[in-house]
Formats: structure tokens, C-alpha cells, sequence
């Protein structure tokens, strides 16, 4: 009994302790401080825990080009013309069937200077065409 108050004491409201298993299944008990200095965190030099799924990618198309670009995470995403002035679509990547979506087009690049599609329904991975016949394309995706 006097193991579990000292286990569940309090400092300040904040709990002196938590309570987890670590990878090999073991109790665990770090402090609130180990806890966050373990954790990344976003700064302006770097993403936290955002590092492996958000940040911006470049790419280039030649002319009537496509590229089979993998997305391993789901969420919406920002696509951006490099080439015609920044203009942009959103898009979204679910679980569910039909799961790909562009959910914001105000520029009207869809069907007129790229085609972006997933292929089949369930894929991890989108096609981005190139329309023009005589000008390279370049463009970014950056995962909000």
C-alpha cells in the first residue's frame, strides 16, 4: 500500500512518475522530465515527432512526363507548382475506399497542366502527369 502512494504521488498535480512498458514489454516507470527530454521536439531547426511524415519535396517533370510518387502517410496534402507561380491544389489520402480526394483546386491546374490520380483505389502511391508537351514541370508536395 505505502508502494502505490509513493508510486502515485503527485508534484504540484503533475505526476511524479508514469507508468508504460518499454519495447521488450518491461514495466517502466520514468519521470515526466525523462519522458520529454526523450520526446523530439519541433523547433525552428527541426520537425519533433513530425520529422518522418511532414516536410516539402521537390520534383521535376519533362514534358508529357509522369512520376509514381510513393505516399506513406495519410492526411492532406499541399501541391505546389514551382513553375506557374506558386499555384497549388489540396488533396487527401484516407483510410478508406476512395481514398484519394482533391479537396481544393482554385487555380484549376487539375486536367489542365497536371493530371494527379492514384491508380488503383488502396494504393500508397499517387501518378502526377505532366499536360504540356513542351514544358518542364516543376512541383512540390508538403504533407500539412
Amino acid at each position: 500500500m505505502a508502494d502505490d502512494i509513493r508510486e502515485n504521488a503527485m508534484s504540484g498535480g503533475t505526476p511524479a512518475r508514469l507508468r508504460g512498458l518499454d519495447a521488450n514489454g518491461n514495466s517502466i516507470s520514468p519521470t515526466l522530465t525523462e519522458v520529454i527530454i526523450a520526446m523530439p521536439v519541433a523547433t525552428m531547426a527541426g520537425k519533433g515527432l513530425a520529422e518522418t511524415c511532414q516536410g516539402r519535396t521537390f520534383y521535376s517533370l519533362e514534358p508529357d512526363g509522369f512520376i509514381d510518387i510513393p505516399i506513406t502517410y495519410y492526411g492532406i496534402y499541399m501541391f505546389v507548382s514551382e513553375t506557374l507561380d506558386g499555384t497549388s491544389l489540396l488533396f487527401q489520402m484516407a483510410y478508406s475506399k476512395n481514398n484519394f480526394k482533391i479537396l481544393l483546386d482554385p487555380s484549376g491546374i487539375q486536367g489542365a497542366r497536371f493530371k494527379i490520380e492514384q491508380l488503383n483505389d488502396g494504393d500508397k502511391s499517387i501518378r502526377v502527369t505532366n499536360l504540356s508537351s513542351s514544358l518542364v514541370q516543376k512541383f512540390s508536395l508538403n504533407r500539412l
